[in-house]
């Protein structure tokens, strides 16, 4: 349930379900919408409005979700969202990587000649050799390998158990999105996904799948979806939070 000075809108250009606070400001003579520097978004309000005043809030945001839509994107874009980690450091704080539903611990050196990663699910340890002088570089591309091992086939166990079908699936390095889904049912993931938790992942995934049924983000789009992730709005906002962790290392 949402608390009462708390809303959620769906945007419709992209995947993600945004919570909008709402604001009383007694030097407010109008409703506006504010992107914080925080990346939030809040509604504020006159503090002397009356009657329903979350409701009238909504429907404000719902008339500007584009504008939502382009300062998100704007923020995401900009310095202040930005990682000043580079990966490796990333991973040295945060060292499990999701190849299913059970983590595996990296183990990185960096003393290697060429880069390689030894990948035996039934064990917890992943070990990850790259070279110090191209240490990101090297992560990316085994990550990415990594990515092409797992992905594709969590998507297709996941596309049988909901009964849709996929055509081909491929790992790039978006900048933008966790993945998206042609009208043909091809399949282009993050690599980064195998940085997520395995919810957050499935839900991205599962994102993904429900477009096989609906080519929007329609009321029908996020019924499907929330049927098959009853988690899908707490998911969404977790993956916000993962958002510039994960998109933008140094």
């Amino acid at each position: 349930m949402e608390p009462e000075n708390v809303f959620e809108i769906r945007l419709p250009a992209s995947t993600r379900i945004v919570q909008i606070r709402l604001l009383r400001s007694g030097r407010s003579t109008r409703m506006t919408l504010r992107i914080k520097a925080d990346g939030s978004v809040s509604a504020v309000v006159p503090a002397g409005m009356r009657g329903n005043v979350l409701e009238q809030a909504r429907l404000f945001a719902l008339k500007h979700l584009d504008w939502i839509d382009r300062q998100l994107a704007k923020f995401e874009a900009s310095p202040a969202a930005r990682t000043t980690e580079t990966l490796l450091e990333y991973l040295q704080k945060n060292p499990d990587i999701f190849a299913g539903e059970h983590p595996l611990r990296t183990e990185i050196s960096t003393n290697a000649v060429r880069p390689f990663y030894v990948f035996r699910p039934q064990e917890n340890v992943l070990p990850i050799y790259i070279r110090e002088a191209s240490a990101d570089a090297d992560l990316q591309q085994l990550l990415t390998s990594l990515a092409k091992e797992i992905l594709p086939v969590q998507v297709r166990e996941l596309a049988a158990r909901y009964g849709v079908s996929v055509g081909s699936i491929s790992i790039r390095n978006q900048q933008s999105r966790w993945g998206s889904c042609t009208t043909h049912g091809d399949l282009s993931l993050n690599w980064r996904l195998v940085l997520l938790p395995p919810a957050m992942r499935d839900h991205v995934l599962l994102h993904e799948l429900a477009h096989r049924r609906h080519m929007n983000h329609s009321d029908d789009f996020w019924d499907l979806l929330c049927a098959w992730d009853p988690q899908a709005v707490k998911h969404d906002a977790e993956l916000r939070k993962h958002w510039s962790k994960v998109f933008y290392f140094r």
